[in-house]
């Protein structure tokens, strides 16, 4: 009776949190997850590792960029470029299409289209089989330091257009 009453929106967000763990998310976590699924409606959240940790990768693809005593602002600019440029790297020259063109707008400083062109040989090189999208991503500035949450696709198949996420 109460299923029936319900909305296909709340049945589909009750549906969501009990495919998750919620014992092994934070709250932060599961606030990110909700968010993601709120963008990407046929994806599934799968909170386990199935590869390298996407958190780690991304600060040390990005570490070109980063540098001590850089200002919060430059940091989350340095990964976000980092991970528009790890994004592109995954799809295939064929299917860049007008994505390619809205890059190439942003490109006109030599300088940003040099380090656009060295992330994108920095991926191929450190990480030819990662074929992980990035979805999302929380920086959080501690005393201690950095501490990045990551959501991403599982692997792409290589030639994959990637189709429905699954998280």
């Amino acid at each position: 009776m109460y299923l029936a009453a319900m909305g296909k929106k709340s049945r589909l967000k009750r549906l969501r949190r009990e495919l998750r763990p919620r014992s092994e998310l934070t709250p932060a976590q599961l606030e990110q997850a909700d968010r993601v699924m709120e963008q990407f409606p046929d994806c599934r959240v799968i909170h386990q590792l199935v590869a390298e940790k996407m958190s780690e990768i991304l600060p040390d693809f990005a570490k070109p960029l980063l540098s001590d005593g850089q200002t919060h602002d430059a940091i989350r600019k340095a990964l976000g470029f980092a991970a528009l440029a790890w994004n592109y790297s995954i799809f295939p020259l064929d299917m860049r299409g007008e994505t390619a063109e809205k890059i190439d707008s942003l490109l006109r400083d030599e300088e940003v289209r040099k380090l656009w062109n060295f992330l994108l040989e920095r991926k191929r090189r450190l990480y030819p089989e990662n074929r992980r999208i990035i979805l999302d991503y929380e920086i959080d500035f501690r005393e201690t330091g950095l501490a990045l949450n990551v959501v991403s696709t599982c692997s792409l198949p290589p030639g994959s257009n990637g189709g429905s996420p699954r998280v």
